[in-house]
C-alpha cells in the first residue's frame, strides 16, 4: 500500500498484508501475518506465522507466531490472533493448545529461550509448542511480551 517502505534484504512470507508500515533492513516476517498501518519493525526483527499487529504500533523485539497486537504499547502483544486462526482453518482445539503453551510459558521465571525445555517437556508432540520454541530459540532480538490481559485475548 502506499507509504510503505520495506527495508533491504527483507523477507516476507506468502499471503501477508502490509499496510503502510516502516519496515527496517533484514527483517523476515512468516507466512499469513498483517501488518497495521504505520506500524514501525527495527531491523533484524523476526514476525512469526499468523501473526496481526495494530496500527501505530513499534517493534524492536520479535514477534512470536500466533500472536496479535491491539495497541499502541512496544514490544507487547495482547493475545492471540483468533480471528486470523479460525478464518484459516485453525480448529477450537488448536487454538485452546496455543493459549495454553503460551500461559504456561509466561508462567516460568526467567530467561525466555531457558523456558523452552520446559514448554516441549510439558506438552511433547506438539507441533505448535514446537514451532514456538524454535522461534525463540532462534530469536536474536529477544521476544515480546504479553502485555496485562496476558494470552487470554478474544474469546471463542
Amino acid at each position: 500500500m502506499a507509504a510503505t517502505h520495506i527495508g533491504h534484504d527483507v523477507m516476507i512470507g506468502n499471503h501477508s498484508i502490509i499496510a503502510s508500515v516502516g519496515i527496517a533492513g533484514h527483517v523476515e516476517i512468516a507466512d499469513h501475518v498483517v501488518l497495521g498501518a504505520r506500524a514501525g519493525f527495527h531491523q533484524f526483527v523476526h514476525i512469526g506465522r499468523f501473526v496481526m499487529t495494530a496500527g501505530v504500533a513499534a517493534f524492536t523485539k520479535d514477534v512470536p507466531p500466533f500472536a496479535i497486537s491491539e495497541h499502541e504499547r512496544p514490544n507487547e502483544f495482547s493475545g492471540l490472533n483468533v480471528i486470523g486462526l479460525k478464518r484459516n482453518g485453525f480448529k477450537k482445539s488448536d487454538i485452546q493448545e496455543i493459549r495454553e503453551i503460551y500461559k504456561y510459558l509466561y508462567s516460568l521465571k526467567g530467561k525466555i529461550k531457558n523456558r523452552t525445555g520446559p514448554l516441549l517437556e510439558k506438552f511433547p508432540g506438539s507441533a505448535y509448542a514446537k514451532e514456538i520454541a524454535e522461534f525463540i530459540n532462534k530469536s536474536k532480538m529477544n521476544i515480546c511480551t504479553p502485555g496485562r490481559r496476558g494470552v487470554s485475548s478474544e474469546e471463542e
